[in-house]
């Protein structure tokens, strides 16, 4: 019984593993909006920041205007803004292939907030102007 428990655990958290793997390569080439939608993306992104970003970040993200998003270094990203004000107010996300998730937030055209903890690396894909 204890071996068929196992069984179901490791199978269970595999999938969670792949499922959470699986965002980078479903979004590659698919617009913000359509990515945003996801809700399992729109889980993964809650969980980074707090709700009032959230808020906004998802206002944007789900309902602005966007660009396919693309790969670079085994990194998926793309944005989210408000038509007319994409310079100033945007919603920006991105995935690796191993399942991390991390998001930004712009308000104000010049401060950026990121969520997720990005490395370095991966910070110029989530700022607007750098890429």
């Amino acid at each position: 019984m204890r071996s068929v428990i196992a069984a179901v655990t490791l199978i269970a958290a595999t999938a969670l593993s792949v499922q959470a793997a699986d965002h980078a390569a479903r979004a590659l080439d698919r617009e913000v909006y359509m990515v945003a939608k996801d809700p399992t993306v729109l889980d993964a992104v809650r969980k980074l920041m707090p709700a009032e970003a959230f808020a906004v970040w998802s206002k944007w993200a789900k309902n602005g205007v966007s660009a396919p998003m693309e790969e670079r270094n085994g990194v998926v990203f793309g944005f989210g803004c408000q038509p007319g004000n994409c310079s100033t107010v945007h919603g920006r996300l991105a995935f690796d292939h191993d399942g991390r998730v991390w998001a930004s937030l712009t308000e104000d055209g010049e401060n950026t907030r990121y969520f997720g903890n990005p490395p370095e690396a991966v910070k110029p894909l989530l700022t607007v102007g750098t890429n």
